[in-house]
């Protein structure tokens, strides 16, 4: 090996100048390039989880290391993601969520089962029958209040006819009406009051 002397860059202080290179630098030639190069490799070759190419991992990183570059390993970090998107949905939409109930746990069945007390009006309101109709009522409106025109807020779905007196208006979309809660709280038939 032959060592070539550099001259370093010092400020007066004789601190080192940012990108100023060490005092020496190997001039090698290519054996020994080679041998050097190859005494250092103590890791093995993993195939990349993303792309199965083949790429040299550390002996240090070989616990951690599952992808040949970054990219890769973002872009298989994004698969996990929607994989477990696509599960978490799956489950949101499964039979219990689409207001279906299994026979098992349902009504006298389930273990705090109290002789049918709940009143048929909360049974309505929480029907999935409801939800529909909330849903359909705010699509149509293109979810903003229809009085102040707000967007982005929490939307009320108003009924023009009374839900009491108009029980065959309950869950038409013509006698529906989207709402901010300001402008719901202003209406005249709101909370019970007189049409």
């Amino acid at each position: 090996m032959i060592f070539n002397q550099k001259t370093v860059i010092r400020d007066r202080k004789g601190r080192f100048i940012k990108g100023s290179k060490s005092r020496l630098n190997c001039i090698c030639d290519e054996e020994t390039k080679k041998k050097i190069s190859e005494g250092e490799k103590t890791g093995t070759y993993l195939n990349c989880q993303f792309c199965n190419k083949p790429f040299y991992s550390k002996k240090s990183h070989l616990y951690y290391r599952e992808c040949c570059s970054r990219s890769c390993a973002m872009r298989l970090k994004q698969q996990d993601i929607n994989f477990k998107l696509k599960q978490l949905q799956s489950v949101l939409n499964n039979r219990f969520r689409k207001g279906k109930k299994s026979p098992k746990i349902a009504g006298k069945n389930h273990w705090n089962w109290q002789e049918g007390i709940t009143p048929i009006n909360a049974k309505i309101r929480n029907s999935l029958e409801n939800k529909l109709w909330r849903e359909a009522v705010f699509k149509r409106d293109n979810f903003a209040c229809q009085i102040c025109g707000k967007t982005k807020v929490y939307l009320h779905s108003h009924h023009i006819k009374s839900w009491s007196k108009y029980p065959e208006l309950r869950f038409d979309i013509s006698n529906g009406l989207t709402l901010c809660r300001n402008c719901h709280l202003l209406t005249k038939n709101y909370g019970g009051r007189n049409d």
